[in-house]
């Protein structure tokens, strides 16, 4: 039957290649046009078993005598086809069961992505399932024990780069993403001569250092093509969240900060201080996990992804507001400023949308 149906799709000659070379199965897969899509069903013919020293295929010829007849009708012979499961692992089907329209402009785009810490890791791990054809992965940090609470890695790449890392992981999870690592700092890689990010369809910093984004800022400004730029970054608790995309030209990211790079919009105040300190060394952190972080990185990976198909226009700004009750369980409360913005989100859970601001005196604009 199998042989038959070859024949009849006119493929039996490969069968017939397969033969010869005497395997010890043959996988065949059997595919069919559906309403939904091609539909596939795979069958393993296997060789005869060699019965007391006596192989069914060559009984009666020398190995390399045997009629391609003779071998085709004993291989595909009376012996009942085994059935056996196929999975398809492309990445149309991976990335929607081909279904996504989206797909073939991400399959095409490349995203870097700058800092790969709490929120850039997950951020990248985001894009590379949401079907982002490659990565470019910068980070000069290391992971540590306190990171993994609340990345993608584990306690097995403690000690080793985030970047290179989150490349393991990412091509052996969806080994069709291409990644690209740079353990290096993002201002040596805007400084050089010769920069990987001038070439890519999008930027997602989530650095949340002012020196370093001042200095993508300008780069951006410096460019002759529109390249969006997308900034994410947590308030204190991970109570808020930030997600800015900037296409250059007229917007930039500083329209929206004061001279020291601090927003002028927070979404929380606090009436006690919110930064924590590991014993020690004294390294200060933002104590919050990943549960909590999971709705901020989820919204600055959609705008990335909106930013990219052309969903997003520059300027744009959205804030992910927690629950009121987690806010002021936590000791904190919603600011004025974002009291006068958005009376009707007062209550959390939510997410809001506004221009990126110029200054503080537009906030109510």
């Amino acid at each position: 039957d199998v042989y038959d149906i070859a024949a009849r799709a006119g493929v039996a000659d490969h069968l017939d290649e397969l033969a010869r070379e005497m395997r010890q199965r043959l996988i065949v897969m059997l595919g069919a046009g559906t309403d939904n899509g091609p539909a596939l069903v795979t069958t393993v013919v296997n060789r005869p078993k060699i019965v007391r020293g006596s192989d069914p295929l060559l009984a009666g010829f020398r190995p390399s005598r045997v009629p391609e007849k003779v071998l085709q009708a004993r291989l595909f012979g009376g012996n009942a086809a085994d059935r056996t499961s196929v999975e398809r692992i492309d990445p149309t089907w991976v990335h929607g069961r081909d279904r996504d329209p989206r797909i073939s402009s991400l399959r095409g785009a490349t995203v870097a992505v700058l800092g790969c810490g709490s929120v850039g890791g997950p951020v990248a791990m985001t894009l590379a399932r949401a079907g982002v054809g490659k990565l470019i992965l910068v980070d000069k940090q290391t992971l540590t024990g306190a990171n993994v609470g609340r990345h993608p890695l584990g306690v097995g790449s403690i000690g080793a780069a985030k970047t290179s890392e989150l490349a393991k992981r990412i091509r052996s999870d969806l080994p069709h993403i291409k990644v690209e690592c740079h353990n290096s700092l993002v201002q040596d890689l805007l400084l050089g001569a010769d920069c990987p990010l001038a070439g890519v369809d999008l930027i997602v910093s989530a650095l949340g250092d002012w020196p370093s984004e001042s200095l993508l800022d300008e780069w951006q400004s410096a460019l002759t093509r529109r390249l969006p730029i997308v900034y994410g970054w947590t308030e204190p608790h991970a109570a808020a969240g930030h997600a800015i995309v900037v296409f250059g030209s007229t917007d930039r990211l500083r329209d929206g900060l004061d001279a020291t790079g601090s927003p002028h919009l927070i979404a929380t105040r606090w009436i006690h201080e919110t930064r924590s300190y590991e014993p020690a060394c004294g390294a200060a952190f933002d104590p919050y996990g990943p549960v909590e972080l999971g709705f901020i990185t989820s919204m600055v990976a959609q705008t990335a992804l909106d930013a990219l198909l052309g969903q997003a226009a520059s300027a744009t700004h959205r804030i992910w507001l927690a629950r009121r009750t987690f806010i002021e369980a936590a000791g904190g409360t919603w600011s004025d400023e974002l009291r006068a913005i958005a009376p009707e989100a007062l209550d959390g859970a939510t997410m809001i949308e506004r221009r990126w601001s110029r200054t503080a005196k537009d906030l109510a604009a």
